[in-house]
């Protein structure tokens, strides 16, 4: 919500300042939506680290066995998968699964 607001103050002070100028303002609107993207999908990828860290602590908490070495392991390199900009929602349903396979 923070993030949203913000980039929508932004994009209203450009628009605000082009209608002044008397220009659109296309170039700088896209440099700036552009921005925007890459600030959120950034946004989204710390908020899933620190859930996969959060993950990880559960993988790990007690006496270390096989199973949660491994699935700690797993969860790690989901977490480290995120700097090559993957699907999100495919990262996370294949970690999922992967997990739940190891139930049984």
């Amino acid at each position: 919500e923070p993030l949203s607001a913000k980039q929508s103050s932004e994009i209203a002070a450009l628009v605000d300042q082009a209608r002044k100028m008397g220009g659109g303002g296309g170039a700088n609107r896209r440099e700036m939506e552009e921005r925007h993207k890459r600030e959120l999908r950034r946004w989204r990828s710390e908020e899933l680290r620190f859930g996969l860290s959060v993950l990880a602590r559960v993988c790990i908490k007690g006496p270390p066995t096989a199973d949660s070495l491994r699935a700690f392991d797993l969860v790690w390199t989901a977490s480290s998968s995120l700097s090559r900009n993957p699907n999100e929602t495919l990262l996370l349903q294949a970690l999922l699964l992967r997990l739940d396979a190891m139930k049984g």
